[in-house]
């Protein structure tokens, strides 16, 4: 069985997560390298939470085509819920 995957490229910004948003990889573009520090960092943030939006719908997609029972799941987190106030770009 393939390993489940969200993966993203924005404004030069291209991520890899696992369902829940582990971070698989990250890659920076030149065109991601020649943005200010705080509109990388946003990209990068953005990135990971379109991704991890994109393998968490996967997973659930497969565990339904598995007849599991998704109403015993917890509602699904909203992804900047997850990351720590210091690193958040205003």
């Amino acid at each position: 069985m393939k390993a489940i995957e969200g993966t993203v490229t924005l404004r030069g910004v291209t991520v890899s997560v696992h369902p829940g948003g582990a971070l698989s990889s990250l890659t920076l573009s030149p065109k991601a390298l020649a943005q200010a520090p705080a509109e990388l960092a946003a990209a990068v943030l953005a990135a990971v939470a379109t991704a991890t939006e994109a393998a968490d719908k996967r997973t659930r997609q497969a565990l339904a085509a598995a007849g599991a029972d998704l109403s015993v799941l917890a509602p699904v987190e909203e992804p900047e819920t997850t990351v720590p106030e210091t690193w958040r770009v205003p």
